[in-house]
């Protein structure tokens, strides 16, 4: 009887099928930590949004305790970039005027919105203009706060801070809209 040798191809994975897998699976991995990088981005954005809206709120509750400070217009004054360096206690402790409890809290709340956002703010009684939103620094933001008093406007809460940390790539490229300003008209 005759034998015949029957040769079997072999069989496994040739070294390009491995490279290409290989190849695959990192750019998955890389795609993964781009989604990952760009959610953390977006959850600080929300989380600083957040804090500035706390805080204007904040800020309406206190001049609602202080309608005195408010008729006066002791809350009122034009922006400044000048940085508040540590927490206001003078009232903690202490009997104040109307006025100086207005300076009290301004103080303060300037201090935690330069703290949580890296921004500012400030209230006045005139409204700004259509094109708001287009100021890309706080040296254009100074227009918005006047030293405005008149009884017959209603007070508008100006927040700012500077969003150019959360942008990706492309957002990056267009620097115009860094300062990210919300305007917030209150019934006292």
């Amino acid at each position: 009887m005759m034998r015949y040798a029957v040769v079997e191809a072999e069989r496994g994975y040739t070294l390009i099928e491995v490279l290409v897998a290989l190849l695959v699976i990192s750019l998955g991995l890389l795609g993964m930590a781009s989604l990952q990088v760009t959610g953390l981005k977006q959850n600080q954005n929300a989380y600083i949004r957040s804090q500035v809206l706390v805080a204007t709120q904040d800020i309406v509750g206190r001049m609602r305790a202080n309608k005195t400070g408010v008729l006066n217009g002791d809350y009122f004054e034009a922006a400044s970039d000048d940085l508040i360096n540590k927490i206001d206690t003078s009232c903690e402790s202490a009997v104040c005027t109307a006025a100086e409890l207005a300076t009290y809290d301004l103080n303060n709340w300037k201090y935690r919105l330069q703290q949580e956002a890296s921004g500012g703010g400030c209230i006045t009684r005139a409204l700004a203009d259509k094109d708001s939103d287009k100021k890309g620094s706080v040296s254009d933001l100074a227009e918005f706060c006047t030293n405005s008093n008149d009884q017959s406007k209603p007070v508008v809460v100006y927040v700012w801070w500077n969003d150019s940390r959360y942008k990706n790539k492309e957002e990056a490229k267009d620097s115009s809209k860094d300062i990210q300003v919300i305007a917030l008209s209150v019934e006292i």
